[in-house]
């Protein structure tokens, strides 16, 4: 009967070890909060731009990963407007996660967009091998 005890014991604590390990070393999370700050600008999930964006979930990802959205992004006026974003994800991660928001392989700072034009865009992370193991929140702004 102790043996069975002990047995059981054991794998009882093996299975919290195995857990709390796997948590402390693996798991990460993120979610960016996406602000425009133009009214001529629609940041979208669909390109027909039915699906506003405010937060991206990133979920839990592993230290060493990429991981990649797409996102659409509309000029809503009547003129031409050039793109420019700024993140806080460098300061809020110590340098540990970087970003990048790209369109046709570059930065979308810096692009024009006609009235009405929608473009697909990338916007990705990369979470280094020695990032600390925790939730990070952080904004990127979005404008003109």
């Amino acid at each position: 009967m102790k043996r069975r005890f002990l047995i059981a014991l054991l794998c009882a604590m093996a299975i919290v070890l195995a857990g709390a390990t796997y948590a402390a070393y693996v798991l990460w999370s993120g979610n960016v909060t996406v602000n425009v700050t133009s009214p001529d600008i629609g940041v979208y999930w669909d390109g027909q731009g039915t699906q506003p964006v405010s937060t991206i979930p990133f979920g839990t990802l592993l230290q060493g990963d990429r991981s990649n959205k797409t996102l659409y992004i509309k000029n809503k006026s009547s003129t031409t407007l050039t793109l420019s974003y700024t993140s806080t994800l460098s300061s809020v991660s110590n340098g540990e996660i970087a970003d990048t928001w790209t369109y046709a392989g570059g930065s979308v700072n810096g692009i024009p967009l006609s009235p009405g034009q929608v473009i697909e865009t990338t916007y990705a992370i990369e979470i280094s091998s020695t990032c600390p193991v925790q939730a990070f929140n952080w904004v990127i702004d979005l404008g003109v």
